[in-house]
């Protein structure tokens, strides 16, 4: 919400139109919306929620649409409509997050670069420069007879070598 509101403040300092401050805080509140749905879609295959946690989700989405409807009254001029409507059938209200399906579930993301470079100098001296990185994350959640858990590890490794044949 801050950034949507400090992002309003620029543009009526730069003397935005009511329909461009209305377009604004419309793009923010669907960047949300898509943000929450798609993090909401992970959540379904990696964790199981207590109902503490499906609570805090379910008030977190409800305190931002709060949040967006009291810039637009405090930004536009003559809005006092709810930025959402109550038919609306998307992830929205507490009530539908905490429906979310909770499965075990695996997520594993592992990234490896590599940079090598060879040149022969002036005098014929050959150098070997080869710089490399890896990093992997894992990440699982499920529920046993103890009840829910979760475990997640990260590890990284970096190696750089320097190769000089001659003088």
């Amino acid at each position: 919400m801050g950034f949507i509101e400090r992002r309003l403040q620029l543009d009526v300092a730069d003397g935005a139109t009511q329909e461009q401050l209305q377009s604004r805080l419309d793009a923010g509140l669907e960047g949300f919306k898509k943000g929450f749905a798609e993090a909401a879609e992970q959540l379904k295959l990696l964790s199981r929620f207590s109902p503490e946690v499906e609570a805090d989700i379910g008030d977190t989405y409800q305190q931002v649409i709060e949040g967006t409807d009291a810039l637009r009254a405090r930004f536009i001029q003559g809005a006092a409509a709810p930025a959402v409507a109550s038919s609306e059938t998307a992830i929205n209200t507490p009530s539908q997050v905490n429906n979310i399906a909770v499965q075990q579930g695996l997520y594993e993301y592992a990234e490896a670069r590599d940079f090598r470079v060879e040149l022969i100098t002036q005098e014929g001296d050959k150098v070997s420069i080869r710089a490399s990185s890896n990093m992997g994350v894992s990440v699982s959640a499920g529920r046993d007879a103890n009840g829910i858990y979760g475990n997640a590890s990260q590890s990284s490794a970096s190696s750089f070598e320097l190769l000089i044949e001659g003088d």
